[in-house]
């Protein structure tokens, strides 16, 4: 089974499998870039469609090659055969973001993972606010965090175990933050969980979307997803810590999704161990557009020990069921 999973969601293909990271050397090329992936889209959403998503080789017309230009000394495209380019990446455009993954076929365990439902969430619905200092573990592709200095956080610090995920969330922070409009850089850290922080820091907000598919114990996966055996081992390494990473006041924000039985998600057990629950039960549907007649569950938890520190997560019934239904629905297009 896991097989079959990694093989379809690979999409084996032709060609370089690993590009290197999106590179962004000045604020002039990060506005180059911007303007050259939002003059794209705004002209063919088709066109930026096939390159970017479905993965296919473009032929340049006229009006587009001074945008290629800048997105190829970025790394974003290389020349193909017969003047056409090919992706580097895949670009997702979500409320006016665009974010740089890595491409479905890069099969080494640090992929950069695409956007999916997970990021649409947390992007449309985190509660940030203006001034706030803000923490992502598990930065990925860094949407969730740079999404938090679009809020108006006034610090925002993003550590993920993977180098190649924090080259592409600064090549992301760079093409979609603006010191211009005041909003703060991301700050990367490099390391597992809370372990590159000083002692002493502290956050209004921390954020995570862990990973969490079941993988049996030496499988060889993707570090996105690598959840373990039953999908909370990261669960289980961060949660304990979290309390004491959070100002007083401070919000717990995490989607995971999780195997359970008909009483309950699993991922209860270890959340109630320092959480009790306030409220539950919202409809996905107010949630993404993506899947129409699916129910989430969303619980809100407050710390046992710091009855003022507030914390939610969101949990799914069952992984296996919605992916299947995000590879009838993929393209992405779908989610929005």
């Amino acid at each position: 089974m896991l097989d079959r999973v990694w093989r379809r969601f690979l999409r084996p293909g032709g060609g370089v499998r690993r590009f290197p990271s999106p590179r962004i050397d000045s604020d002039a090329q990060a506005r180059n870039v911007r303007a050259a992936l939002a003059a794209f889209l705004a002209r063919d959403e088709s066109r930026f469609h096939d390159l970017f998503l479905a993965g296919k080789p473009l032929v340049p017309d006229a009006a587009e090659r001074a945008w290629m230009e800048h997105l190829a000394a970025a790394g974003y495209i290389v020349p193909a055969r017969a003047g056409a380019v090919r992706p580097c990446v895949r670009v997702f455009f979500l409320d006016d973001l665009f974010i740089a993954t890595d491409l479905l076929v890069h099969d080494d365990e640090d992929q950069v993972f695409s956007l999916m439902l997970e990021q649409v969430f947390l992007v449309r619905t985190m509660d940030v606010r203006k001034g706030e200092h803000v923490l992502e573990l598990c930065l990925g592709s860094g949407v969730n965090a740079i999404a938090a200095a679009r809020c108006g956080a006034a610090r925002v610090v993003g550590i993920d175990v993977s180098a190649r995920a924090l080259a592409f969330a600064k090549a992301n922070a760079a093409v979609n933050l603006s010191r211009a409009r005041g909003e703060a850089p991301l700050t990367t850290l490099h390391g597992n969980l809370f372990e590159p922080l000083q002692a002493d820091d502290r956050f209004d907000v921390v954020l995570v979307n862990p990973p969490f598919e079941l993988i049996p114990p030496g499988t060889r996966y993707f570090l996105h997803s690598h959840g373990g055996e039953d999908g909370l081992d990261v669960v289980r390494a961060f949660l304990p810590g979290v309390p004491e990473r959070l100002k007083p006041g401070g919000r717990f924000e995490m989607y995971t999704w999780s195997p359970g039985d008909e009483g309950a998600e699993f991922c209860g057990d270890p959340l109630k161990m320092h959480c009790t629950v306030l409220e539950k039960t919202i409809t996905h549907e107010h949630l993404v557009k993506c899947m129409r007649d699916d129910h989430f569950v969303h619980h809100t938890f407050q710390d046992k020990q710091t009855p003022d520190k507030v914390t939610e997560s969101t949990a799914a019934p069952t992984y296996a069921e919605i992916e299947k239904e995000l590879s009838r629905l993929y393209p992405y297009e779908a989610m929005l």
